[in-house]
């Protein structure tokens, strides 16, 4: 589980090349430049409008859309809440880090899918204790979401706007809250999902924790500020001052890793060390 966890933490994705030549990580990664990528202006008439579109991850998206959708549904379960949906969507994100090289097309497009919607679950749970075990049906449905991230902003990034069309977005959460018919999840993402098993959300819910820890211990005049983070923890410093214990959000009740409780209870002058014990551990 070594590349899974180190994977994580250091964006390893951007390192990885898919089936068709392209960064997995697209211009997040290093080697964006040095691919051809058919770059439009935004045509959807909402906050993306006249932004800058990635067209390339969107026919990517679309050659592997009903595999795709597939594996969200099998990613989120039987009964999904809204940490199931955030677990799915960061596990999502971890599966190029297991797949064999170059990655699959279907594993690179469902990155691209997952990173977003982790953004999107992480800060929602972030935001308030008890809504980790509300059913992720309970939000709305897919047109009150899709109009969630048009107002909220959350579909126009600092380089590029999301590519991904008003009903591709809608049926990707409806995938999620388990409101379309289901269909096989496809073998490699089965497969994939079985090697990094429960690793990803522990990671990340550990990751989170440490982060506000250091911003805490920073404010108290120990340490120096958290100034590089991934897209799926920047919601960790969205509310100023976020306490360390928020990371118990993002799990049900009382169903945090061990790791994270046994992280928590340490004194806060401890936590820097102790970070890549309990990492290991996971």
């Amino acid at each position: 589980m070594n590349r899974v966890v180190n994977g994580l933490l250091d964006f390893g994705v951007c390192a990885l090349t898919d089936e068709d030549g392209r960064p997995v990580a697209e211009v997040a990664s290093p080697q964006f430049s040095t691919v051809h990528t058919d770059l439009v202006t935004c045509p959807y008439a909402d906050a993306r409008a006249g932004g800058v579109m990635n067209r390339s991850a969107l026919g990517q998206m679309t050659a592997t859309w009903p595999d795709l959708l597939a594996s969200l549904s099998a990613l989120a379960g039987p009964e999904p809440t809204v940490s199931r949906a955030w677990s799915a969507a960061v596990t999502g994100i971890a599966l190029p880090l297991v797949a064999p090289e170059p990655v699959p097309r279907l594993t690179a497009a469902l990155f691209k899918a997952s990173l977003g919607l982790s953004q999107v679950f992480s800060a929602l749970l972030l935001t308030g204790d008890g809504v980790a075990d509300a059913p992720l049906s309970a939000l709305g449905d897919a047109a009150a979401f899709f109009d969630a991230l048009d107002q909220g902003r959350w579909l126009v990034g600092a380089q590029q706007v999301c590519a991904g069309s008003r009903p591709m977005i809608e049926q990707a959460f409806d995938a999620l809250a388990g409101r379309s018919a289901r269909r096989a999840c496809p073998v490699e993402i089965t497969d994939a999902i079985t090697r990094v098993g429960s690793v990803p959300p522990a990671v990340v819910g550990l990751h989170v924790a440490h982060l506000a820890s250091l911003q805490l211990a920073h404010r108290a005049g120990e340490g120096e500020p958290v100034t590089v983070l991934h897209p799926w923890l920047r919601a960790v410093f969205a509310i100023p001052n976020r306490p360390p214990e928020h990371a118990r959000r993002l799990f049900p009740a009382r169903g945090a890793p061990a790791s994270l409780e046994r992280y928590l209870a340490l004194p806060l002058a401890d936590r820097p060390a102790a970070f890549p014990v309990l990492l290991a551990a996971i």
